[in-house]
């Protein structure tokens, strides 16, 4: 893993102002875990209706035991199945996880730390297990394509110590006139995600026999040392003419269940007057004045509306499989025994704002958004068979860099040396300016720490309707993320976190399935994890949230203690609550909802 051969990641954060230019158009572990070291992010009192049960997300017959240490299990991943089929012929599709390689013609997506092995085996580290049991690996599949018999697509291999793992079988049948169909299987273990397998099936109007190719290839998966209470995986794919998504719910402390749902380009119209009425809530965007821009609305109206937004958002966009999900971890806690805390994100299209939701189910309603009442983390997918590992869960802290560009006249940031205060009280820090040479020396080789930029940025649609992005550097200087991605080298010694304060640059856009905006590219870069703001951020509720951010990393370091990045956003946003800026809920964090950052 690349953060242990660094021996140490780097946290960066940029803060930067963006202004926009006309555009043209669960139930306890086993073993009990550490309390955190700093006090957890409140849940408001959960309403006492009860939540009628689902079978997919009962909770797991025997809890999966935890453990610290781990052994290393090598296997080969198959889906086994036809290589080509005929309308109206159902087939089977075996999964499984044996010695030796056994079927062809799929391709492993790594998922959350993966890695190719060596000899094309899955090599994936797992919990001990002292009575020697297998290890439960759950599959859930996608296959837009295909009818599933019984509308079954969940089941569960058990992993032996030695040797081959139980098959896992599905009955599909091609419902498409489509030359080829496309299945997918997500593997999990005890709530943490692995890796996505995908193969290609041919369909044709004749009979074909089934046929076997070549070993697909294979990942090295590193299970996540702690998974988040509650995992969403969201996968979008085209199937004709049409996008289909696909919804994955995975926790320790519930059976996987997946579900259709709602592709992001339906809402997106919606979201788009959504964020529109966001941005006339708020004050003129950092050091710019926002063209025809009405009178910002007082605190109370603002929160009005954005719980409002939230609400609707959560009825359009969450779907009954995660409302079913949410509220039996919330009801499991209130039972006692356990805090329903985290909930980590995979998504291959990141436009839907997850935060910015209000959980609602019949009458039962939660007081804040998910953004302020729990730690959030997402982590982008794509469809490259590549390797991508996940971001570390620590984050050492030894040096403090701030970027802070020169603007003058208009340009001017009235809060800028506030942010950079507050920076300033961390050790370790120092002070670059804005230059270009001095952003591509910073690229080539991070600091073993944090590195803010405190900035303007540019954000508008060019040709082909492709959003472009760019942050403002000295003079008439800017940096877009082509270049960007061209000054960062390969190989760096360690590897930050990225926090862009901006307006839109938070957001990515999806054009002919490749994820595109500033998160994927810091991410595909080797960055430990990104923080951004999904739409224009007044320039003093960008300057308080920074300062917020940092007191509470401070005060953590000062006491000797270990800061959650997930839990400061968390607090920082519930700023909103006081001051009624809709700056504070606009910060979406990419990285393992549980990196903690630390001091040496």
């Amino acid at each position: 893993m690349w953060w242990a051969a660094a021996g140490v990641a780097a946290l960066v954060i940029i803060a930067v102002s963006f202004f926009a230019l006309p555009r043209h158009a669960a139930l306890p572990d086993n073993t009990p875990q550490p309390a955190p070291e700093e006090s957890p992010v409140p849940n408001s009192a959960a309403p006492s209706q009860p939540l009628q049960p689902n079978s997919l997300l009962s909770p797991p017959s025997t809890p999966e035991p935890q453990a610290s240490a781990g052994i290393q299990v090598r296997r080969y991943p198959n889906l086994e199945a036809p290589d080509r089929v005929s309308m109206g012929q159902s087939f089977s599709l075996q999964v499984s996880l044996t010695m030796e390689p056994l079927s062809s013609a799929a391709q492993i997506q790594p998922g959350y730390g993966s890695r190719i092995d060596t000899e094309g085996r899955l090599s994936m580290t797992l919990p001990a297990r002292p009575d020697g049991s297998p290890w439960p690996i759950d599959v859930v599949l996608t296959a837009a394509d295909f009818d599933i018999a019984n509308g079954r697509n969940h089941t569960r291999l058990d992993l032996p110590a030695d040797g081959d793992s139980t098959p896992g079988v599905f009955e599909l049948t091609p419902k498409t006139a489509r030359t080829t169909g496309k299945v997918s299987v997500t593997f999990w273990h005890n709530g943490t995600y692995l890796a996505r397998a995908t193969r290609v099936i041919g369909v044709d109007t004749t009979p074909a026999p089934a046929a076997h190719g070549f070993v697909e290839e294979a990942a090295s998966i590193r299970a996540v040392e702690k998974p988040a209470d509650l995992t969403v995986y969201v996968h979008e794919d085209r199937a004709g003419d049409r996008t289909v998504c696909e919804l994955t719910i995975e926790s320790p402390y519930l059976q996987p269940g997946s579900a259709p749902c709602t592709p992001a380009e339906e809402l997106r119209p919606w979201l788009t007057a959504q964020y529109d009425s966001i941005a006339r809530a708020s004050e003129s965007a950092r050091g710019v004045r926002v063209r025809n821009a009405a009178a910002a609305m007082s605190p109370e109206q603002s929160m009005a509306m954005l719980r409002g937004i939230g609400r609707e958002l959560y009825r359009r966009a969450a779907g009954p499989l995660f409302d079913n999900a949410f509220w039996k971890l919330v009801d499991r806690q209130r039972s006692g025994g356990f805090q329903f805390r985290t909930i980590q994100i995979y998504t291959n299209n990141p436009s839907l704002p997850w935060e910015l939701m209000v959980p609602v189910h019949g009458q039962r309603s939660r007081d804040g958004f998910l953004g302020t009442e729990f730690e959030i983390a997402r982590w982008h997918i794509n469809d490259e068979v590549t390797s991508h590992d996940r971001p570390p869960q620590q984050l050492d802290i030894r040096q403090v860099v701030a970027v802070v560009p020169t603007y003058s006249g208009g340009m001017a940031l009235a809060h800028q040396n506030d942010e950079i205060a507050a920076i300033h009280q961390l050790r370790g820090f120092r002070e670059v300016n804005g230059q270009l040479a001095s952003i591509q020396n910073l690229l080539r080789d991070p600091p073993d720490g944090i590195v803010h930029f405190a900035g303007h940025g540019v954000a508008e649609q060019g040709a082909g309707g492709v959003v472009e992005y760019a942050l403002q550097l000295d003079g008439a200087a800017s940096l877009d993320l082509m270049s960007w991605r061209g000054m960062m080298h390969d190989e760096v010694r360690y590897h930050p976190l990225y926090f862009i304060n901006a307006c839109d640059v938070g957001q990515a856009n999806r054009v002919l399935n490749f994820v595109d905006g500033w998160a994927p590219t810091v991410l595909d870069g080797g960055g430990s994890g990104f923080i951004g703001g999904l739409w224009s951020l007044s320039d003093k509720g960008a300057a308080e949230f920074a300062e917020h951010f940092y007191g509470g990393l401070r005060d953590a370091l000062d006491r000797g203690q270990s800061a959650s990045v997930a839990e400061l956003v968390a607090r920082s946003r519930r700023e909103f609550f006081d001051s009624g800026d809709p700056t504070f809920l606009a910060y979406v964090f990419y990285g393992d909802v549980n990196l903690r950052m630390t001091s040496r």
